[in-house]
């Protein structure tokens, strides 16, 4: 399996993160390698209440699609 090249996942991370609208404070982690899934992660900057979270998932969710 050929990688990724980085600026590729980026972009893509750029992309769904402007469908996905106004959003808490992410951290954008990357893992490298050709096998690991996935290759871009995102997750709260900060400790959300629940609630939170839940819109969280669910903007990312509806712009993944």
């Amino acid at each position: 399996m050929t990688p990724t090249p980085v600026p590729r996942l980026l972009t893509a991370a750029h992309h769904l993160l402007e469908r996905a609208g106004e959003l808490p404070p992410l951290t954008v982690a990357m893992t490298p390698g050709a096998d690991l899934t996935p290759p871009v992660t995102l997750s709260p900057a900060t400790n959300l209440p629940s609630e939170d979270q839940h819109a969280l998932v669910h903007a990312i969710a509806r712009a993944h699609r």
